[in-house]
């Protein structure tokens, strides 16, 4: 155990405050043994809205993403377009506030964008603080183009710049290791949400389900699926409709569309050709709304293709006790969804594998459902920022305190 004068200092960069990671800044700076400072290259959505592409609107985020840890913003705009004159700017810009800051590690979140990072990680070489890496990849999810032997040679370069790596998944530590990563310099951080605030907001919200149902023009009793993303092709969310359509479901239960995108017009035209009287379209729903949304749904959808690194709203639905039908592609399904137990697992752009995935869940007895939906609710108790922070100061213990020996 570390005294006050003596806390392990660490730096994290990462591109820009976002929702799902500014809990783990939160939970990292509050731990006893550490002295937490955040480096972002750009502002993001954390003060003022800014244009999501995929959204294909304005959005900002209605929860705080830069309360409760130190940080320093390098670039306070809410996009990140520089030349790469201003990046090599931008990475000594930033090596000056590490040494500033004298650190005892310094955890670099993702590869992006690439010119800045292989120069803020030179720099940081150069110093001989320990380094460490998070990231999301997998195998799947890098495409063809990156599988070849110059692109793993590449990664394996980078990685060995590491004193520690974190693997936050199954998918994710098969990427690593076939990168030569050693299993001693990967050490476990499984992705997680904040798993509390959805269970409580969850629990307030079912009473009032019956009525926000109604407020739908939905019947009070009526089950159903739920989408939660961004409207594009890599979510397949015209398959899901097709599914649903295809199912013989559409009369019985409903389907409920949350977010927006590119592709929100073809599914609307999709559902009025199809007569489709209960799908709903709720549009862009913020933070702290979500909790509210996953109890008007008893399932969860999410078929994304490989590019799907994780699916955080697969972690946000079982906490919620939602059980969730997961393409084999998405990078948490081997992870989160334990067939009979958690939800259903299926074959990317199947479409028989779907339709008979959404009538398994449809047919589910009401005990039967409250088996899986606990099953959810306990597995998901695994992948919590707890055991992630857990993870990463077992690391930043282990490589420093081996170093100042």
């Amino acid at each position: 155990m570390t005294t006050p004068h003596n806390k392990i200092r660490i730096a994290v960069i990462d591109s820009h405050p976002i929702q799902y990671r500014a809990p783990l800044w939160r939970m990292l700076a509050a731990h006893p043994d550490i002295d937490l400072k955040c480096l972002f290259y750009f502002a993001g959505g954390s003060s003022e809205p800014h244009h999501d592409e995929d959204f294909g609107q304005q959005i900002k985020w209605d929860i705080p993403l830069l309360e409760g840890y130190p940080y320093e913003i390098m670039l306070k705009k809410s996009d990140f377009h520089l030349t790469p004159k201003q990046e090599i700017a931008l990475a000594r810009a930033i090596s000056k506030q590490i040494r500033n800051f004298i650190p005892d590690a310094v955890l670099m979140v993702g590869i992006k964008p690439f010119l800045l990072y292989t120069s803020i990680l030179a720099l940081l070489r150069v110093r001989g603080t320990p380094l460490f890496f998070l990231g999301e990849s997998n195998q799947e999810s890098r495409g063809n183009g990156a599988r070849t032997p110059l692109n793993r040679m590449a990664w394996m370069v980078l990685l060995r710049q590491y004193s520690a790596v974190f693997c936050i998944g199954q998918k994710n530590r098969l990427f690593l290791r076939h990168h030569g990563v050693p299993p001693a310099r990967l050490f476990y951080a499984p992705y997680s949400v904040e798993n509390e605030r959805f269970q409580s907001g969850y629990r307030e919200s079912l009473a009032k389900r019956k009525t926000m149902l109604a407020d739908l023009a939905l019947p009070a009793d009526s089950r159903g699926f739920i989408f939660c993303g961004k409207f594009t092709h890599k979510k397949r969310v015209r398959e899901i409709l097709r599914a649903y359509a295809a199912s013989s479901l559409a009369a019985s239960h409903h389907l409920i569309f949350v977010g927006s995108g590119p592709l929100e017009d073809d599914l609307r035209h999709m559902v009025q050709r199809q007569g489709l009287e209960k799908v709903r379209f709720l549009g862009f729903v913020n933070q702290s709304e979500m909790p509210r949304v996953y109890s008007l749904a008893d399932f969860l959808i999410l078929v994304s293709d490989p590019t799907e690194t994780w699916g955080l709203v697969v972690n946000e639905a079982m906490a919620c006790g939602l059980p969730c039908i997961v393409a084999e592609s998405c990078g948490c399904a081997p992870d989160l969804i334990i067939p009979g137990r958690t939800g259903w697992r299926v074959p990317l752009d199947n479409h028989q594998a779907l339709i008979q995935a959404m009538q398994e869940a449809a047919s589910l007895s009401q005990e039967q459902y409250l088996s899986i939906s606990l099953g959810a609710r306990k597995h998901i108790s695994r992948y919590s920022f707890k055991h992630m922070v857990d993870g990463i100061a077992a690391a930043v213990h282990f490589v420093v305190n081996n170093s100042r020996l």
